[in-house]
């Protein structure tokens, strides 16, 4: 679902409607080592933002 939404409408060059992303196009899109390895790269970035945060923030309550 969140693919889905990252990758928004797709115009169909065929019909020219615009339509949604079927599963399969999606997976070939998004199924590449490159990017699962920049998105796990980032949720670490991210902890350690969130992990230098002070007591008081709402993230650092969240993640703790």
């Amino acid at each position: 679902m969140v693919l889905r939404k990252m990758s928004g409408p797709n115009r169909a060059e065929i019909i020219e409607e615009w339509r949604k992303l079927q599963d399969e196009e999606l997976h070939d899109l998004y199924h590449s080592p490159i990017i699962i390895q920049m998105i796990k790269s980032r949720r670490t970035e991210w902890a350690g933002h969130v992990a230098c945060m002070g007591e008081n923030r709402s993230a650092y309550r969240v993640w703790c």
